[in-house]
């Protein structure tokens, strides 16, 4: 077996995919901060937003992510990633040509299109780059570009209104009136094309076959019947995993996409304070939890605890509940930002330990298609169901716009409480999972 990558090389190209994560969750969150003039100049309610949000772009993304991934599994990954950054550049600033909800709709679907590429090729290649027992902290770097780019997006995000709502209206030649809220979107945009150049200069790695692997000549992959067979083989592993993680991101997602607006409307915050305080919580929280939590599985692994993800993953899990189900109820902002706090924290770390469990289970060139299939999941049902839930509660249920502190409380418990319910059960299997992995390689 040849030699693992330098590590200085190797890093740098850990630092450039994170770099891409961060523009990628920019791209996606900034509606957050933009809720109440798109819905006012739109004439949207918070369902329609939600639709926005959460399922117009999840929808295109989990859909397009499963084809991609399978040609991220032989082909070259860098260019696959290259181009995605493009496209979804470009879609988000489209989003600021929108005149109509279904324009805005459109638009959003693409964002999901270009992101699909990432995560199937961006974790596939971090495990060519780094053996298991040093995974799960490079994973979790990556991983950390989730938080950071929420938290930008709500920094930039916020000074760009500020900026942008001081010129009011703005009429373009053939584009026409241009509203300081699409303008945002334009300008937003614009971030990406920079880091698809930047990306040109990171080498595909060597692929690390295992011995599922070792038959097959370089740009050939499994058949979809031998994918379906060991995913099949496997089936409760995955099953309980991607389960129990597409529910945690479900409550994180309805929490990223509605504590904007729940600040503005409990708290009589303006639109950029929110940004401001919720972008510092993520900026700090985030990365603090993603490279914690995934130093500590290394550091259990290399120490022979062969569970040491999913413990850590588990032990998240169970104290999650706490500032999910709280946070939105505290009686001041203080309160409910301390809350937010350990909720990024403790949330950032079960991304990291969760791909790095499933990279070390997974043959090499069924990696991309694993990877795929998880954020099907966690992107249709994660990002797509619980901004949509937590607005279903607060127009159908509660039919007050005040509520959505309950709304945001109430799914939390609900879907923290079944996802620890899964990833207990997912200790059994995991184990024998990982034992056949390390008698195949």
């Amino acid at each position: 077996m040849p030699e693992w990558p330098k590590p200085v090389y190797a890093w740098y190209v850990i630092g450039l995919l994170s770099l891409a994560n961060i523009v990628s969750l920019v791209d996606r969150q900034i509606l957050a901060l933009l809720v109440e003039p798109v819905r006012r100049d739109l004439g949207i309610s918070d369902t329609g937003i939600s639709l926005l949000h959460g399922f117009a772009f999840a929808l295109f993304f989990s859909v397009a992510a499963l084809p991609i991934a399978r040609v991220a599994d032989v082909r070259n990954r860098r260019n696959i990633i290259v181009v995605g950054i493009a496209v979804w550049s470009a879609m988000t600033a489209l989003c600021g040509l929108a005149r109509s909800f279904l324009q805005l709709f459109a638009a959003r679907m693409g964002v999901g299109v270009g992101e699909a590429t990432l995560n199937p090729c961006a974790y596939s290649m971090i495990s060519d780059y780094f053996p298991p027992e040093r995974r799960a902290l490079p994973m979790g770097v990556f991983a950390a570009g989730i938080p950071l780019g929420v938290g930008v997006s709500l920094f930039v995000g916020a000074w760009v209104i500020e900026t942008v709502s001081g010129w009011g209206a703005v009429s373009w030649p053939l584009i026409g009136t241009v509203q300081p809220w699409q303008m945002v979107f334009l300008i937003i945009g614009l971030f990406g094309f920079p880091v698809a150049l930047l990306m040109l200069t990171v080498r595909e790695p060597l692929r690390r076959q295992s011995v599922t692997d070792q038959h097959m000549a370089p740009g050939q992959g499994h058949s979809l019947r031998a994918v379906g067979a060991f995913f099949l083989t496997n089936r409760v592993t995955y099953a309980t995993l991607f389960i129990g993680y597409t529910l945690m991101v479900s409550s994180a997602s309805g929490i990223n996409a509605w504590t904007p607006t729940f600040y503005i409307r409990t708290f009589g915050l303006t639109s950029s304070q929110a940004g401001y305080l919720m972008g510092l919580i993520a900026l700090i929280g985030g990365p603090l939890g993603a490279i914690g939590g995934g130093a500590l599985a290394d550091w259990l692994q290399r120490r022979g605890v062969r569970t040491a993800k999913l413990r850590v993953l588990f032990f998240c899990a169970l104290l999650l509940p706490v500032p999910g189900i709280l946070g939105p109820l505290m009686p001041s902002i203080n309160g409910a930002a301390g809350m937010l706090f350990c909720f990024f924290v403790l949330g950032s770390a079960t991304a990291p330990t969760t791909l790095s469990a499933i990279q070390d289970m997974t043959p090499n060139r069924m990696r991309g298609q694993a990877t795929a299939l998880l954020y099907f999941l966690v992107n249709l049902i994660g990002i797509g169901l619980g901004p949509f839930i937590v607005a279903l509660l607060t127009d159908y249920v509660f039919g007050d716009e005040l509520a959505l502190r309950y709304s945001l409380s109430i799914y939390s418990g609900i879907a923290y409480a079944l996802a620890i319910a899964l990833i207990l059960m997912s200790f059994r299997p995991y184990r024998r999972s990982i034992a056949h992995a390390l008698r195949g390689q």
